[in-house]
This record gives C-alpha cells, structure tokens and sequence, in this order.
C-alpha cells in the first residue's frame, strides 16, 4: 500500500522546489482516481492522455514548460515549471482541459504561482469540481463518502469507455 501522506509531503516538496529553482508557475499533475484503482491496467493509458493534454495545450498557448518530472511509481503524477506570465492564466488553461477532454474529469491539475500559493478554483472563479457519480460537488461528497468504492469505479470506467 502507498504511504499516502509521505507520498503528498513529497509532491509538496518537489512542487516548492520546482518553484524555487525556476521561479515561475507550478503545474502538477494528479489523477483524480482512487489510490485503490491506481494498480488497474487503464491508468497508464488515462494518464497518457493526461500528459498529452498538457503538453497540447502548451503547445498551443506557446507557453514553454521549462522542466518535467513524471513519475508513474508509486503513483501516476507530474510536476511542470512553466514559463507562463500567470499562474492564474496556466489554471485556467488546465480546467479547460478537465472540461473539455474526454477524461478530463480523471485529471487533477494544481497550479503553485511563483510567491508559492495554490491557486483554487474559487481564486479563478471557477466552479467547484463535480462529483464523478451524482451532480454535487466531489469535495462534499468525498467528506460525507457518499458513494461506495463500487460506484466510483463504475463512474470512471463510463468515462473511459470500459
């Protein structure tokens, strides 16, 4: 089993250190999956498709990512320093990603802006992610566990086609 709170403090700390060494915006790169569906045959592929938004959307935007870190173990995750003139702009351009991609709502993009804070939806007056099965927020019902593990896998495998 993944040590999941050592496994957040060490994302923290790669992410401050991205940010420190580069000064510029952080874009890290969860999937917004279960730790116990981490080890399913689909989530190399749905995190491919994650990394070849990001690096789409850059391409697009003409932004440059100045560094990479991915990782695939223990956990699917990357950290991107962009060279971007706002984090707020990089945040915007990654929930677009969520919105639009076919398994966007599987991807989980946090954006560090250069003086270290995480910019929230909230901040981008953006909407609050929805829940995979049912029309509330994901953070509401994720506090109350509103659905069983069996739904939620169900949920992400109607959005990958399985």
């Amino acid at each position: 089993m993944i040590d999941t709170v050592t496994q957040l403090e060490r994302r923290a700390e790669r992410k401050n250190n991205f940010r420190l060494t580069h000064d510029l915006p952080v874009l890290s790169l969860t999937l917004n999956i279960p730790t116990r569906l981490l080890n399913q045959s689909w989530v190399p592929m749905v995190f491919s498709a994650a990394l070849e938004s990001v690096f789409n959307k850059m391409e697009t935007m003409q932004v440059k990512i100045v560094e990479k870190d991915i990782a695939t173990v223990p956990s699917h995750d990357a950290l991107f320093a962009v060279d971007i003139r706002s984090g707020s702009l990089l945040k915007k351009a990654v929930i677009e990603i969520e919105h639009t991609h076919p398994f966007g709502r599987l991807f989980n993009f946090d954006v560090m802006c250069r003086q270290g804070k995480t910019i929230s939806r909230r901040s981008s007056y953006m909407p609050p992610r929805p829940c995979l099965v049912c029309d509330d927020t994901a953070q509401r019902c994720a506090s109350v566990k509103r659905h069983t593990p069996e739904q939620i896998q169900q949920a992400i495998e109607a959005i990958i086609g399985k």
